[in-house]
């Protein structure tokens, strides 16, 4: 290290030397990344596997949609039944009626926060 010179020179050196260790650090870090990357990469499947064509993707998305729907459906049957469960256990009163507000119905949304209330 120095041994002589201003504060600032030893200042510099030093911070210069710090900066240095930092990058050559990160760079270690990014090729041990890289390396890592390398050696568990998942292996490519069958060719024939990626080849679809535009009917069985059609169809695909046409499933997907369906199954969304029926998700739903299941959602609100369940809720149903347990609303109906706990009227019929507890003696519940029926829940008032909530209104979904969407920024559709209004004008703005702090329109539709102020009405929640």
């Amino acid at each position: 290290m120095l041994t002589s010179g201003s504060a600032f020179t030893q200042g510099l050196f030093v911070m210069i030397v710090g900066m240095v260790i930092v990058f050559a650090a990160l760079f270690l870090i990014m090729l041990a990344t890289m390396a890592l990357d390398r050696i568990f990469r998942p292996k490519p499947e069958a060719p024939a596997a990626e080849e679809a064509t535009e009917a069985e993707m059609d169809a695909g998305m046409a499933t997907q949609a369906d199954a969304a729907a029926l998700e739903q459906e299941i959602a609100a049957a369940i809720g149903i039944a347990l609303a109906l469960r706990l009227r019929e256990v507890e003696g519940a009163t029926a829940a008032r009626p909530v209104r979904v507000l969407s920024p559709q119905d209004e004008p703005s949304l702090w329109a539709a926060v102020g009405k929640l209330g």
